[in-house]
């Protein structure tokens, strides 16, 4: 399985020109690609590169993974969320399923008693929303806040080592956690507010029905 990252092509030209002080053909020297792939990447045409590429790049800004997620990447941070997730906006979607998941009490939420979707064109389009409740995964994600989440094809796509997930079991229990760990067996959760929640939990492969990877924050607009 393969993870992918979407990179901010404006911000890594800048960083290529202002700080490395290099030309496209010598930044893609350094990491193993070719100076088209890197024109391609600035200009928004083909923005997504593997996870070998993205550590590549990272190295040769002299950053480590979390700060160069923070600085590249198009939707790692919610300043950089989709801010047209909203009621009303101009993105047409289908009706998109709210949950609550209630962090605070436990380190999973039982959602056995939500129904079911089984509308084809809103399980085409893949996402839904998360209202946030409680203060582990804080600050990013805050108390109260409405998390739209795409659901991951896990035969296809890969998770990554400190990035943020929604997790689901068989049991209809789930939970949203950073990834400490990933072995062949199992995957290693904690929160992102350790000093309040310090504690790891574990949930095996066998058990994840359903992997979902924060994309955006749902506003609604009141009066709409």
């Amino acid at each position: 399985m393969k993870s992918t990252f979407a990179i901010n092509g404006d911000k890594l030209r800048e960083l290529r020109e202002r700080k490395l002080v290099m030309s496209q053909r010598d930044l893609a020297e350094k990491i193993g690609r070719t100076e088209g792939a890197i024109r391609s990447i600035e200009r928004g045409r083909r923005p997504r590169v593997s996870a070998k590429t993205f550590r590549a790049i990272a190295d040769v800004l002299g950053m480590g993974l979390d700060q160069a997620r923070e600085v590249l990447l198009n939707v790692e941070t919610p300043e950089d969320f989709d801010q047209n997730i909203v009621v009303g906006s101009l993105r047409q979607l289908h009706e998109i399923p709210i949950f609550d998941l209630k962090l605070s009490a436990s380190h999973w939420s039982d959602i056995s008693d939500i129904e079911e979707v089984y509308d084809k064109k809103v399980i085409d389009q893949g996402l839904f929303r998360a209202r946030i409740e409680g203060d582990c995964m804080s600050p990013k994600y805050k108390d109260g806040k409405i998390v739209e989440f795409r659901v991951l094809h896990i035969n296809r796509e890969g998770i990554e080592k400190g990035s943020d997930y929604y997790f689901q079991r068989d049991d209809g229990m789930a939970t949203f956690k950073r990834v400490e760990k990933i072995d062949d067996d199992l995957i290693t959760l904690r929160a992102i507010n350790t000093k309040k929640h310090p504690g790891v939990i574990t949930v095996a492969r066998s058990l994840v029905v359903r992997i979902g990877v924060p994309v955006g924050f749902y506003e609604p607009i009141e009066g709409v």
